[in-house]
């Protein structure tokens, strides 16, 4: 119903942010469960003070239920049902989504299950804790029968030893793969090793020399060093090498914000025969810059994507959208479709608007129209006519 691509490629940027912790075992976020977070972010502006129940979407033209999100009391997903865009390959694909969750008594997902459109189970996932954010043992299963299991075990110091990755097959749980990792004082992670079949495969070894250059290249290096820029802001670089050819760093940016530390930019290069090749670029929103931008580059160092979202006030206890921009870009680097969405005062979507490279070669506009806290409307218009209608009910506890 929304435009998703934006969504995938947060996740995108998550997973680039994470390359350097081969398997942290710790479980922070579940990317089913923020889906309604990620896409309706102005949605809490909407509730004020209550606490949501549910929201649902009916596409009024049709007659027919298109997204709906149920909660519980603590604010947490029960069940969702959506449709989001994906790529396979080169041609663009729909699909339908349905999610339920289940929590223990600290609000961590211990389970979530994937339906089809008739409420068939295809997949789920289970997890067990040893603390908060340690995880014990993930599996994962497909029509209920499990494929896979990973078990994490710890140190006395609660750092992560290792984590054992399983297969079943024809009910038998064997040993796939593993991970072992080694520190230095201070848990400061100093190697990490797989084993695949119980056979070292691959080393990652956590050092450089004192220019932070890579060192030893029979193995992965991973070369982690601290400085300070211009603007007094801390800046991490990390560079990991797979071959003597291709290399990958980044470069997080970090700023004190009411005496904490937070990360303020985060950059992803590739580096090839000696280049450096920028390919992912995050600004993260705060109370003195409010503003997040985030944007990808193609292997020429041509534009891909860039998403920039403004704010009104952003803070702990209040984020007021100001406007939100999508653009995405052909392979030659050109602008290919671009979509602005403005918000009023009180951080509510009031107008989208969706356009190609060419005037009027789209000419779709969506309009957000609230009527009363319990319900509002959103009006899809191509050439200025009425395409689709959706109504969103909304309860609360």
């Amino acid at each position: 119903m929304k435009n998703f691509y934006a969504f995938y490629l947060i996740l995108l940027s998550c997973s680039l942010k994470a390359q350097s912790n081969q398997n942290a075992g710790m479980i922070t976020d579940f990317k089913q469960s923020n889906y309604f977070s990620n896409n309706y972010p102005w949605m809490k502006n909407v509730m004020g003070n209550r606490q949501l129940k549910s929201v649902v979407f009916r596409e009024t033209l049709r007659n027919k239920q298109e997204e709906a999100f149920y909660f519980n009391e603590k604010g947490m997903p029960l069940k969702m049902y959506y449709s989001a865009m994906f790529y396979d390959g080169l041609f663009k694909k729909r699909e339908t989504y349905f999610h339920e969750f289940d929590y223990n008594d600290k609000d961590k997902i211990v389970e979530s299950r994937s339906y089809t459109k008739k409420h068939k189970l295809i997949h789920s996932t289970n997890l067990s804790y040893f603390s908060d954010n340690r995880c014990a043992s993930v599996i994962q299963s497909y029509k209920g029968q499990p494929q896979s299991e990973t078990d994490y075990t710890y140190l006395s110091d609660s750092s992560l030893h290792k984590n054992e990755t399983f297969k079943f097959s024809g009910g038998k749980k064997k040993l796939l793969s593993y991970y072992e990792y080694t520190y230095y004082p201070g848990k400061k992670i100093r190697s990490t090793k797989f084993y695949r079949k119980n056979k070292l495969k691959h080393t990652w070894n956590y050092d450089c020399d004192t220019r932070g250059k890579l060192q030893k290249k029979d193995t992965t290096s991973v070369c982690k060093q601290e400085g300070t820029d211009q603007q007094g802001r801390k800046v991490v670089t990390e560079h990991f090498s797979k071959n003597k050819k291709k290399e990958q760093k980044s470069v997080s940016y970090y700023k004190i914000i009411n005496g904490k530390e937070v990360l303020n930019e985060f950059e992803s290069y590739e580096i090839k025969n000696g280049k450096e090749r920028l390919r992912l670029k995050v600004h993260y929103p705060d109370s003195l810059e409010p503003f997040h931008s985030f944007k990808t580059y193609g292997k020429r160092g041509q534009r891909v994507y860039e998403n920039n979202t403004h704010y009104f006030v952003y803070s702990d206890k209040l984020k007021l959208l100001s406007s939100h921009e999508n653009n995405w870009y052909k392979p030659n680097g050109n602008l290919d479709i671009k979509r602005i969405e403005t918000f009023n005062e009180k951080g509510l979507p009031q107008l989208a608007t969706i356009s190609g490279p060419k005037k009027n070669s789209y000419n779709f506009r969506i309009e957000y129209v609230f009527t009363n806290e319990h319900e509002f409307k959103i009006n899809h218009y191509r050439k200025n006519k009425l395409k689709k209608s959706f109504s969103c009910s909304i309860s609360t506890f």
